[in-house]
């Protein structure tokens, strides 16, 4: 087992922080989203509020807290290295079967107004 003991980070093609993905996020839906710098520990709270598991409000609240602080805004050649491939974009990848659909006339192409 050539892969036991090892740790991959497997990034996309671009390291993109809040901003970013609140522009992608933006371009994809038609409409304009704007990330917010709220305090993680308000934020925890309406995760509760909504009744999610504990466990779920916790990671969701401990990978927001790791986001902020640019924890994931890095790029790496693991997943060239492992699989020979380039990765690709959410936004120019070949469609996926995530339930998300994409707003009718909404072009697969990186959001010209985001930078990475």
């Amino acid at each position: 087992m050539p892969h036991i003991g090892h740790i991959y980070n497997l990034t996309g093609p671009e390291a993109a922080d809040l901003d970013h993905y609140a522009c992608v996020f933006s371009e994809v839906l038609g409409r304009t989203i704007r990330y917010r710098d709220t305090p993680t520990s308000e934020w925890n709270e309406k995760l509760r509020a909504a009744a999610l598991p504990e466990h779920v409000a916790h990671h969701l609240t401990v990978m927001t807290e790791l986001h902020k602080q640019g924890r994931y805004d890095r790029m790496s050649e693991d997943y060239l290295k492992l699989t020979g491939e380039t990765p690709t974009s959410r936004l120019t990848g070949p469609p996926r079967t995530t339930g998300f659909r994409r707003r009718e006339g909404t072009p697969r192409l990186r959001p010209s107004g985001c930078s990475a």
